[in-house]
């Protein structure tokens, strides 16, 4: 029998990319108005969800505006949090 090889951790940046050459440039803009759309279905303010996920009041407004691209770990913390 042949050995296992471990699966390795995906690289999150090359995940990111191939999701953006996927999605296309509006990706940034589609991801950010979800969160939005979240957040206000839970009645919650950009700062009780920056307390609740971590992130800075800044970076989610960002991230809603479609003018900065979440990380992977960004959207688990938000995900988390709502």
């Amino acid at each position: 029998m042949s050995e296992k090889q471990p699966l390795e951790e995906p690289d999150l940046k090359s995940v990111r990319q191939q999701f953006v050459a996927e999605a296309g440039e509006g990706s940034d803009l589609w991801v950010g108005q979800q969160v939005r759309d979240l957040r206000k279905a839970k009645h919650l303010s950009l700062k009780q969800l920056s307390e609740a996920s971590g992130l800075s009041i800044g970076l989610l407004s960002q991230i809603e505006r479609g003018t900065s691209s979440p990380s992977l770990r960004s959207l688990q913390a938000i995900s988390k949090a709502v």
